[in-house]
């Protein structure tokens, strides 16, 4: 990370221990693809590609060595997400997002403080990865990163909570007439 955090919702870090909130950019993780799954197959590749992401574990879980891998999202911003949606992404898409009526996603500040939209930070809980701890500890250590602060931390969350709450009913309840 080339600058440091200006925003009051991140706090810089250098230690190796990783955390709940933790914005660790840049890591590689592995892409497999359908194919891998296809016992027929020949053997599928597996690539790694660079994303940033997000931790989502909660700390006292990492802390305590009561894991092996750590839960992270995705993590880009708004006018990344855009380029990747063909313009499908409008006023009324990110007014349900910023709102939370759009479980799939959560938006953040970006640390840089910038106060642009297109600079917000887009969490996708639809693309989780779990990466060993033992790698994390390794990318992380001597490299400063960014670590979401209270109660953003908190917000951020019970969002990830409750996107894999959701209970899907088979019968809807009738609207309001």
């Amino acid at each position: 990370m080339t600058t440091l955090p200006e925003s009051p919702c991140w706090l810089t870090v250098s230690s190796i221990a990783i955390e709940q909130g933790d914005l660790l950019l840049g890591c590689e993780m592995p892409r497999v693809p359908a194919a891998a799954f296809d016992r027929s197959a020949s053997t599928p590749e597996i690539s790694l590609e660079e994303i940033d992401t997000i931790v989502l574990t909660q700390t006292c879980q990492i802390e305590h060595g009561k894991l092996k891998n750590v839960v992270v999202c995705r993590v880009v911003t708004v006018s990344q997400f855009n380029q990747g949606h063909d313009g499908r992404t409008g006023k009324d898409f990110w007014s349900n997002v910023r709102s939370g009526r759009d479980d799939r996603l959560h938006l953040l500040h970006p640390p840089s403080g910038s106060s642009a939209f297109l600079d917000l930070l887009v969490v996708d809980f639809r693309e989780i990865f779990t990466p060993p701890l033992t790698y994390l500890h390794t990318f992380a250590n001597s490299k400063h990163r960014s670590r979401l602060q209270s109660p953003h931390l908190e917000h951020l969350a019970q969002r990830f909570g409750h996107y894999f709450a959701k209970v899907a009913l088979p019968i809807e309840l009738p609207k309001h007439p």
